[in-house]
């Protein structure tokens, strides 16, 4: 242990500490952090020690934390059939927007080798497939979106507006998604929170999203819609043969519609002002 992390966990917020104190309490101990395998000279070792020595003897006893921070320390109760609806249900929702991503990807690889050929529809029978290979492969999602949005637009192509249509609600599920994925999340009363409290950059960025368990489900719902027309424009011969209710519900309005979000940093600043 360097030095440095010694010297900041000596000054650091409550958290820290007690986050400190929770690993020596587990069985750790001050042997073990302070004679592990990067052992420091000795002297320095001395002083790692009392820092941490210190440390331990303003952060409180476990059992005068607050319940709610110790709360936050503890893993979160997956028994609770509450958070497991949540957790099955933004399981399935990454489940289904990797799905729905490739097919994307495969939609804008056919298109761009049947735009380059000028016929055809499947990569494999244009003799351009090649060529496709050499434009696509290492490319994200939105450059593929973007190449084969440019390349129907200069021929007119007639899937043009089903597909603005599919990728215009399929942006509004990524921001969803991203909102779950890449923040942390807290539950509170049926609902859950996605907050960047610990991640934005700027003090005015600060986002604060409230969704229930039924925005989830219908993100999901949607991206397998996004995905089957995106077949359909594709492969249309076997939707001839689909039952005609069957094709009503593929294409009903969109299910999952924008979260409001709060951003409480922005209305402060607007109340200084």
């Amino acid at each position: 242990m360097k030095l440095g992390p010694a010297l900041a966990l000596a000054n650091a917020p409550l958290v820290c500490r007690t986050r400190l104190l929770c690993l020596a309490v587990h069985g750790r101990g001050l042997d073990r952090m302070i004679n592990g395998p990067f052992k420091p000279l000795p002297s320095v070792r001395s002083r790692i020690g009392s820092y941490i020595r210190s440390v331990f003897a303003r952060a409180p006893h476990p059992e005068n934390i607050k319940p709610s921070l110790r709360r936050s320390l503890e893993p979160p109760e997956l028994a609770d059939d509450k958070r497991a609806d949540f957790y099955h249900a933004i399981g399935h929702l990454i489940a289904e927007y990797v799905a729905t991503e490739t097919i994307i990807c495969v939609f804008c690889r056919v298109k761009i080798a049947a735009e380059l050929t000028g016929a055809g529809k499947k990569e494999a029978e244009t003799p351009n497939h090649m060529k496709t290979r050499a434009i696509a492969n290492g490319l994200r999602t939105s450059d593929h979106i973007g190449i084969a949005r440019r390349l129907m637009e200069l021929s007119n192509s007639p899937d043009q507006q089903e597909f603005a249509t599919v990728i215009e609600q399929f942006n509004l599920v990524t921001e969803f998604r991203d909102r779950i994925v890449h923040r942390m999340i807290r539950f509170n009363e049926g609902e859950a929170i996605s907050d960047n409290a610990h991640t934005y950059r700027r003090h005015a960025d600060r986002e604060i999203m409230r969704f229930k368990v039924s925005d989830v489900r219908n993100a999901a719902r949607d991206l397998n819609a996004i995905a089957t027309r995106l077949v359909k424009v594709i492969n249309p011969k076997p939707w001839e043969r689909a039952p005609a209710d069957q094709i009503e519900e593929l294409f009903e309005p969109w299910h999952c519609i924008p979260v409001p979000r709060d951003t409480p940093n922005r209305a402060s600043q607007k109340t200084r002002q």
